[in-house]
C-alpha cells in the first residue's frame, strides 16, 4: 500500500480509536445510572459551565444547616491521611437500611471484622435474596445484618449494604480517598424505631471503635418537644465514646404530613450545641418539587412494582404510586455527593490537634481530656449547673433486633466469655408472651389480658464525667498562670468569646475559656472538687420499647418496677397516626438506687377509650 493510502487511513483509525473509546466509557457509566447525578457530578468540577458550578455551590450551601467548626471530622482526617484504618458506622431508620434500593450481590458473612465493602455489580445481574432470609451458609457476627443462626429470618434488611445506598457511597469514597485494606463500614440502621431508641440501644448496632458515625433520623422522630431530650441523649453518648467519632447528621425529609415541619428542626438546635456539622435535603428539592410536583415526586422518592396505593405512605404523582416516605436512589446519590462535599471542604483546612490547641500545655503533665473541647459540661435539656458537670450514663441495651449475646439478668458490666442469650428474654413468673416476627423485625408478643412479663436487670450508678481543664489546679491558679492571654483584657472593646475583624477563627476559638473563680464557705474550690465530693442519690432509669400504631389493633400494658405496682405507667400501643407504625422507648421509672430490680408489664383488657385491640408488641427493654 502507498504512503499516500496510509495516510488517508489514519484519521479513520483515530475517529474508530475514539468511538471504541467514548463506547467502553458509555457502558461503565451506565452500570449505575442511580449515581450519575450527584456523586458523580462532584467528581467533573473541571468540565462543569459556570453556570453548572454555581448551581452546585447553590446546592450545597442550601443544604448546609449547620457547618461547625469541624474540629472532630478534622481529627478523623488525620487518622485516614496518616494512614491508619478507620471504621465508619451507620445509626439511622429504613432510609439508611435502602428500603427500595437494590440489594448488593452478596451479603457479608465472614466473622473477621474488617469487613470489606460487596463488590459493585450490573444491575441486571443483580441476584435477589429472599426479604425474610439469607443463604443457609451465611454465618452471624455481632455487628453484621446477619441470621442470629443459619436457618433463621435475617436480622437486616438486604438493602443495608446496597451499592445505591448513601452510607455505602459515602464509605467507597473514603475509602477510595484514604485506602487501607482494614478499613471497615457497618451499617447499624434500624427501620421504624428513632433517637428515643438509638440514644439507648446504638451499641447493639454499631461498634464502640467507630471513628465516624453517620446520624440519620429526620422522619423517624415525631414533632414533639420530648425529641430534643432523646436526640442529645443520642448524640451525646456517641461523643462521649472512648473513639471520639466524628458525626454528620445527615437529614432527608417527607411531604406526607400536614406539614413540612420535621423533627429536623429539633435536631439541629440539638447539632448546633454539640458542634455537629448537619446536611439537609429538603431545602434543595423543595423548589424542583412545587414547580413540577408530577415529575420531581417519582422521580426523589421511591417508585416501583412494590409500592401500591393502599399504603398509608403512597400517595399517586404523575400517575404512578409514590412511597413519600422513603427517598430514592437519586435521593441517596444527592445526599452521598453532599457528604462528600463536605468532607472535601473540610480537608481544605488545618488541623488542630490538641496540643496547638491548649499552646502552653502542651509540654505539660496537665493536660486536659479531649472532652472538653467538643462536649459541653452541661446539657441542654438539662437545667443549667455549671457547678456539677454531667455525669456519664451508662446505657444497658437488650434488643429483639441484635444478635449480641447478653446474660439472663440484665447489667452493664458481663463476663465476655460467658455466652447467653439474644435479645430480650423474659424472667422467670412471666406468661403469655411468645416470639414473633415481621420480616427482619422481631417481638415478644402478648394477645391475651392477663399475660405478664418479668424482666431482671441491674442498675450502675452514673460515673463521674472525665478531668475537665480544672483537675488538679484550683480555678483562681488557672487565671493567674495564663491571665489575659486566656481571659481577654478589659477594655479593648471586642467582646469576650468572639473575634476581632481579620483574626483566625479556628485558631482563636480553640483557645480554652477559663471560667470565674468561685468562693464556698470563704474558700476556694475547684469544679471537679465539688463533683468529687458530692453524694449522688438514685438515679436508675428503667424504659421499654414497644411498637405503636393505629391500624395493627395494639392494646396497652400497665408496668411497674418491684413491688411498686401503685407508681406504674400506663403504655398504649395506639396511636392516632396512620402513615406510622414506628418502635418507641418509653420509660417506666426512674430515681432507682443502684442495686438488681425487676421490670414488669401486665396486657389490660381492650377498653373503648384505647381504641384499640389487644395485642402489644415489646422489642427492647433499657436501663442504666
Amino acid at each position: 500500500m502507498s504512503r499516500l493510502a496510509q495516510l488517508r487511513l489514519r484519521p479513520c483509525m483515530v475517529m474508530f480509536v475514539i468511538l471504541a473509546v467514548l463506547l467502553l466509557l458509555f457502558s461503565s457509566l451506565s452500570l449505575e445510572p442511580s449515581r450519575l447525578l450527584a456523586v458523580s457530578s462532584w467528581r467533573t468540577k473541571d468540565r462543569e459551565s459556570d453556570e453548572d458550578r454555581a448551581m452546585r455551590e447553590w446546592e450545597y450551601r442550601r443544604s448546609l444547616q449547620h457547618e461547625g467548626t469541624g474540629a472532630r471530622m478534622l481529627a478523623f482526617l488525620e487518622k485516614a491521611k496518616s494512614g491508619r484504618p478507620f471504621t465508619v458506622s451507620v445509626v439511622g431508620g429504613s432510609i439508611s437500611k435502602g428500603r427500595g434500593l437494590v440489594p448488593p450481590t452478596s451479603i457479608p458473612s465472614d466473622l473477621h471484622p474488617r469487613r470489606r465493602l460487596p463488590t459493585r455489580t450490573k444491575r441486571s445481574t443483580i441476584r435477589r435474596t429472599s426479604e425474610d432470609g439469607f443463604p443457609p451458609r451465611a454465618v452471624s457476627h455481632p455487628l453484621d445484618p446477619l441470621p442470629h443462626i443459619a436457618s433463621s429470618p435475617a436480622l437486616g434488611a438486604h438493602t443495608l449494604y446496597s451499592p445505591e445506598n448513601m452510607h455505602v457511597l459515602i464509605f467507597e469514597w473514603l475509602n477510595q480517598t484514604f485506602p487501607h485494606p482494614e478499613n471497615r463500614f457497618v451499617n447499624g440502621a434500624q427501620g421504624g424505631v428513632g433517637a428515643s431508641y438509638f440514644g439507648w440501644c446504638f451499641r447493639e448496632h454499631i461498634p464502640d471503635d467507630s471513628d465516624l458515625v453517620l446520624v440519620e433520623l429526620g422522619i423517624n422522630d415525631l414533632v414533639d418537644t420530648e425529641v430534643y431530650g432523646a436526640y442529645e441523649h443520642l448524640i451525646r453518648s456517641l461523643l462521649e465514646l472512648d473513639s471520639k467519632p466524628a458525626i454528620i447528621n445527615v437529614e432527608v425529609f417527607s411531604t406526607l404530613f400536614p406539614s413540612l415541619i420535621s423533627a429536623s428542626a429539633l435536631h439541629q438546635d440539638v447539632a448546633a450545641f454539640y458542634d455537629i456539622p448537619s446536611i439537609s435535603l429538603r431545602d434543595i428539592l423543595m423548589p424542583r418539587i412545587l414547580a413540577d410536583p408530577h415529575t420531581q415526586l417519582p422521580k426523589w422518592f421511591r417508585t416501583g412494582e412494590d409500592v401500591a396505593m393502599g399504603d398509608a405512605k403512597v400517595r399517586e404523582w404523575g400517575g404512578v404510586p409514590v412511597d413519600l416516605m422513603h427517598i430514592s436512589a437519586l435521593g441517596h446519590s444527592l445526599a452521598a455527593g453532599l457528604v462528600i462535599r463536605y468532607i472535601e471542604e473540610q480537608m481544605k483546612h488545618p488541623l488542630i490537634t490538641p496540643s496547638s490547641v491548649w499552646g502552653r500545655w502542651s509540654g505539660s503533665q496537665r493536660k486536659p481530656s479531649v472532652r472538653i473541647l467538643d462536649v459541653p459540661s452541661a446539657g441542654l435539656t438539662l437545667p443549667f449547673d455549671p457547678l456539677h458537670p454531667v455525669h456519664r450514663q451508662p446505657q444497658v441495651c437488650r434488643s429483639m433486633n441484635s444478635p449480641k449475646l447478653h446474660g439472663l439478668v440484665s447489667k452493664l458490666h458481663e463476663n465476655p466469655f460467658g455466652g447467653g442469650s439474644p435479645g430480650v428474654v423474659p424472667s422467670e413468673g412471666s406468661n403469655g408472651w411468645t416470639l414473633w416476627s415481621w420480616k427482619e423485625k422481631r417481638y415478644l408478643v402478648a394477645r391475651k389480658p392477663g399475660a405478664h412479663f418479668a424482666f431482671d436487670f441491674v442498675t450502675t450508678a452514673p460515673a463521674p464525667p472525665p478531668p475537665t481543664i480544672l483537675t488538679g489546679m484550683d480555678v483562681e491558679e488557672l487565671i493567674g498562670e495564663f491571665g489575659a492571654d486566656v481571659v481577654g483584657k478589659r477594655g479593648e472593646g471586642i467582646p469576650r468569646g468572639h473575634n476581632a475583624p481579620g483574626s483566625d477563627v479556628r485558631r482563636d476559638m480553640a483557645k480554652p475559656i477559663a471560667p470565674k473563680a468561685t468562693r464556698l464557705m470563704g474558700r476556694r474550690r475547684s469544679l471537679t472538687e465539688d463533683v468529687a465530693t458530692r453524694q449522688m442519690p438514685g438515679q436508675g432509669t428503667v424504659g421499654l420499647g414497644y411498637q405503636r400504631s393505629k391500624l395493627l389493633g395494639f392494646g396497652a400494658v400497665s408496668c411497674w418496677v418491684d413491688d411498686r405496682r401503685q407508681d406504674g405507667v400506663h403504655l398504649d400501643g395506639w396511636w392516632d397516626i396512620e402513615e406510622r407504625n414506628t418502635g418507641v422507648v418509653t420509660e417506666v421509672a426512674r430515681g432507682l438506687a443502684p442495686g438488681p430490680h425487676t421490670l414488669h408489664c401486665e396486657l389490660l383488657e381492650p377498653t373503648r377509650e384505647s381504641k384499640g385491640g389487644n395485642e402489644f408488641r415489646i422489642f427492647a427493654v433499657v436501663h442504666d
